[in-house]
C-alpha cells in the first residue's frame, strides 16, 4: 500500500483539525461569550454529550498519534520493502 508513506504528512494535518474541533466545541459551551446558556441548562444534548471534543477531537488525534508511531517504526517501513526477506 502506498499510504505508508504519507502517514507523517496525514498526521500533521490531523493533528491541528483535531486540535481546531476540541477549541470550536468546547467555544458551544459558551454561545454569544456568555456562560448563562450552560448554568440555565439551555444548551443541547449535542453538546453536554461531548460528542465534538471525543470523537472529532481526541480520537483523531490518537489516529495522528498512531500513525506517527507506524511512520518511526522501523521494522513497519522494513515489512514494506522488497528487501524484506533478505534482511530476514
Amino acid at each position: 500500500m502506498g499510504s505508508w508513506k504519507c502517514g507523517s504528512c496525514l498526521s500533521s494535518l490531523l493533528i491541528p483539525l483535531a486540535l481546531w474541533s476540541i477549541i470550536v466545541n468546547i467555544l458551544l459551551y459558551f454561545p454569544n461569550g456568555q456562560a448563562s446558556y450552560a448554568s440555565s441548562n439551555k444548551l443541547t444534548n449535542y453538546v453536554w454529550y461531548f460528542e465534538g471534543i471525543c470523537f472529532s477531537g481526541i480520537m483523531m488525534l490518537i489516529v495522528a498519534a498512531i500513525l506517527l508511531v507506524l511512520e518511526n517504526d522501523n521494522n513497519y517501513k522494513c515489512c514494506q520493502s522488497e528487501n524484506c526477506s533478505k534482511k530476514y
